[in-house]
């Protein structure tokens, strides 16, 4: 699947490929279309087997009751930041003999940034990761923060990269 559509379950990973210029305009409301489908239906499909008794808000991202909501954004805003990098690297021409070990790199990664800010926000890096359970769980408390911080930090961090590091 990867190398017909680049594998994109993430909003803020497209973001990162229009930016690098990596897709096409006209491909990206299929991907946020595609990606809001997949998050919707892999949701559903966690709700179908998972017990009632512990489906209670499962999967739903908050951030921790001691933070405000500024510091959510930052922390979402800095680790899909990081992600985005770490994509853009992947991307770039002087990678494209060091392919093999991507998937562990950007997985070690992601479960790094996961360890390190669950407790704080969720670690959703994905809008639409954190909008199925919301929509599901009809929990919106500041929601906002999984569709402004990651898109920010996706344009940062590829706009860096495109115009510090890339090489076509």
């Amino acid at each position: 699947v990867g190398h017909i559509s680049g594998a994109h379950l993430n909003p803020a990973v497209t973001i990162a490929a229009i930016i690098m210029r990596k897709i096409d305009w006209l491909l990206v409301p299929f991907y946020f279309v595609s990606q809001l489908i997949g998050a919707l239906v892999g949701y559903g499909l966690i709700m179908i087997v998972t017990p009632n008794e512990l489906n209670a808000n499962v999967c739903v991202t908050k951030v921790h009751p001691l933070l405000h909501d500024y510091q959510g954004l930052i922390i979402e805003t800095v680790i899909t930041g990081l992600l985005v990098l770490m994509v853009c690297a992947t991307w770039d021409g002087r990678q494209s003999t060091q392919t093999d070990s991507v998937s562990i790199r950007l997985g070690l990664m992601l479960s790094g940034m996961f360890i390190a800010t669950s407790q704080f926000t969720g670690a959703s890096i994905n809008p639409v990761r954190s909008l199925a359970p919301a929509i599901y769980h009809n929990y919106w408390k500041s929601h906002w923060i999984y569709w402004v911080g990651p898109p920010i930090g996706s344009v940062i961090a590829s706009v860096i990269y495109r115009f510090a590091f890339y090489e076509k």
